[in-house]
């Protein structure tokens, strides 16, 4: 192989991967927006659905959350060694104070079944959850679902802080509601 053919393989070679890098450089501010926005995905142990649902509930949420202290509460640190079972346990927290709620209430009647979406409904229909406070509800909801039947559920510590922030903050709600009536 003489001297040109050797330097005509080279650029060949390297000819895309440099194209592609240019063109990352030239676009960066453009792929950085469009990753931002991208809805669902893994990329190693990181959920983006859920981080990314768990954070516009936290900027949509009725009462501001309080920063996330890692050590505030068990469940809170338990969030940063298992984040699905932070989930869960938090959630449990929010199901235990709506049972109660519509117990102290009797909302809910004996020919009815007593799950969770029986009691939500009854308590929307008796008017003791604002349509925020069912909103939260049903989008946590959804997010435990999500952490208990995904199989390959890994979110990052810091979305499942949040969640339990949040399953926290319509717990307390709840339990204002409870106490009042």
């Amino acid at each position: 192989m003489d001297n040109l053919t050797f330097i005509a393989e080279i650029v060949k070679a390297i000819a895309w991967p440099a194209a592609a890098i240019v063109i990352a450089v030239l676009f960066r501010k453009q792929l950085r927006a469009l990753l931002e926005r991208i809805r669902k995905g893994k990329f190693g142990p990181a959920e983006f659905e859920f981080e990314q649902e768990v954070k516009e509930l936290a900027e949509q949420a009725p009462i501001p959350l309080p920063a996330p202290t890692p050590a505030s509460t068990p469940t809170v640190s338990l969030a940063t060694s298992n984040p699905r079972a932070a989930i869960l346990e938090a959630w449990l927290r929010v199901e235990s104070s709506a049972q109660r709620l519509a117990y102290y209430n009797h909302v809910s009647s004996p020919s009815t079944p007593r799950t969770t979406t029986n009691i939500l409904r009854s308590l929307e229909k008796s008017g003791l959850l604002t349509f925020e406070d069912v909103a939260l509800f049903n989008d946590l909801r959804v997010l435990r679902n999500q952490a208990v039947h995904d199989s390959d559920f890994s979110p990052s510590a810091e979305s499942a802080i949040q969640f339990v922030q949040l399953a926290d903050t319509l717990k307390q709600r709840l339990d204002h509601a409870a106490s009042n009536r």
